[in-house]
């Protein structure tokens, strides 16, 4: 029986789009294959085929988790996001955002925020907004577009 199966086309059922559903399927019909050229019972078949299906049930999940987190990832870096480890950008940020750099008050933050756009951080030191002390503490963990 092994003989008669189109391996090619089986693959083929996998790879085009649609391919957690052909997963399952496929996955049986190679078991009861495998299972038939070596003449093993039908006990230790099914118990074959529901481990196999259950193998192949926690990869597609793993796939799809990792799919997920690496779009989720490209998503966010798409939209500027960065994490909570990425500089602010003072351009588009909040002024709650800018209020939460280290050592900046809410009366900075508006500062900051009403004089937009900036061509540089160092702006803010040229229009007067912050003391170079305050720069030092914000200067690496905020950018501009």
């Amino acid at each position: 029986m092994l003989q008669e199966l189109d391996f090619p086309a089986l693959f083929g059922l996998l790879t085009r789009k649609g391919w957690r559903r052909r997963i399952l399927p496929v996955t049986l019909i190679l078991c009861l294959a495998a299972g038939c050229g070596r003449g093993g019972s039908n006990r230790n078949l099914g118990k074959q085929a529901v481990e196999i299906t259950r193998a192949a049930r926690q990869a597609a999940a793993t796939a799809e988790r990792e799919l997920n987190a690496v779009a989720g990832g490209v998503q966010e870096g798409l939209h500027g996001g960065g994490g909570p480890g990425a500089p602010l950008h003072l351009d588009a940020a909040s002024q709650s955002e800018v209020a939460a750099l280290p050592g900046n008050t809410p009366e900075e933050a508006s500062r900051i925020v009403a004089n937009r756009p900036f061509r540089s951080t160092r702006d803010l030191l040229r229009k007067r907004l912050i003391s170079e002390a305050e720069y030092g503490r914000i200067s690496s963990r905020s950018t501009v577009k």
